[in-house]
């Protein structure tokens, strides 16, 4: 079985565990919760199927079990608190927990280089434009940015996508993509990054508007009224959509700038059946 140190999800190292018990000594969650100390002997199944969470007093009862203990009960305990986060601050600290947790400890946790990529906008942006740029100094890439970027950062997010494989720097001193496309992988991992990379982008959309002739940007809006039923087949309907753009960029050897496509389906009222609450009467007397 896998380290600790090398799952993203605790519930995936959970079921992990009970299955390699339950081939080799015929563990069953009824056991398995007895042996925490739980007396409910389907808590673990809950726990393993997100129905619910473990809690703290549970993580030192599940970790014995486990047979954690040092630093791998450090991380599992970190892993939980990350999981298990509701909120992005939450998350965040967690976060933070788990990659000092790593620089302790020397090991590699987590999926930390893609946090770091898509926590700027910076990063995406060069790992497209430089490989086709013959002369790709800082200077000269800073001249071909629309939003402003310091030669210094420019250097930092080159140093950055080489030293983490996503960019090959060529004797000559020229760039060449690792792979033509890059997903975000685990998103529970990168969430952050992911909304932070988003707010960027949005911003840069709405600057847009001004700074980009007409001509050269392509900006639609629809208000719709939905079903749940509606909305969920939308989204499908937009998966597909990307993977086509994705794969008509993929199928083009060549090409003359970096663009950045938003697509964005949000609420823009309440639910028709939604309960009113004190903040909405108080708003609605103001």
């Amino acid at each position: 079985m896998k380290s600790i140190v090398e799952y993203q999800d605790y519930r995936q190292y959970i079921q992990d565990f009970y299955k390699e018990q339950k081939n080799f000594y015929g563990l069953s969650w009824r056991i398995f919760a007895k042996r925490a100390g739980f007396v409910s002997a389907s808590y673990l199944l809950l726990i393993c199927e997100g129905k619910t969470n473990l809690s703290e007093d549970g993580i030192d009862k599940v970790a014995a079990v486990l047979e954690l203990a040092g630093f791998e009960k450090v991380y599992f305990r970190s892993l939980v608190h990350f999981n298990q986060a509701k909120h992005s601050d939450e998350k965040q600290k967690a976060f933070e927990e788990i990659t000092e947790f790593g620089k302790k400890y020397k090991v590699r946790v987590l999926n930390e280089e893609m946090f770091s990529y898509f926590s700027s906008w910076l990063n995406p942006v060069l790992r497209e434009l430089v490989p086709n740029i013959t002369n790709p100094k800082p200077t000269e890439i800073k001249r071909r940015l629309y939003p402003k970027a310091s030669a210094s950062e420019i250097r930092n997010s080159l140093d950055f996508l080489v030293e983490s494989g996503l960019l090959v720097r060529n004797p000559d001193g020229s760039y060449k993509q690792v792979d033509k496309t890059l997903s975000s992988g685990n998103k529970d991992v990168v969430s952050m990054a992911l909304r932070s990379l988003h707010k960027q982008m949005g911003t840069f959309a709405v600057d847009a508007l001004d700074d980009v002739p007409i001509s050269e940007r392509n900006v639609s809006e629809l208000v719709l009224g939905l079903t749940q039923k509606a909305y969920n087949q939308i989204v499908e309907e937009l998966a597909i959509f990307r993977k086509k753009v994705m794969a008509i960029a993929a199928a083009d050897d060549d090409m003359d700038r970096v663009y950045g496509l938003n697509l964005q389906l949000f609420p823009l009222t309440h639910r028709n059946n939604a309960p009113r609450t004190p903040k909405d009467s108080e708003s609605d007397a103001e």
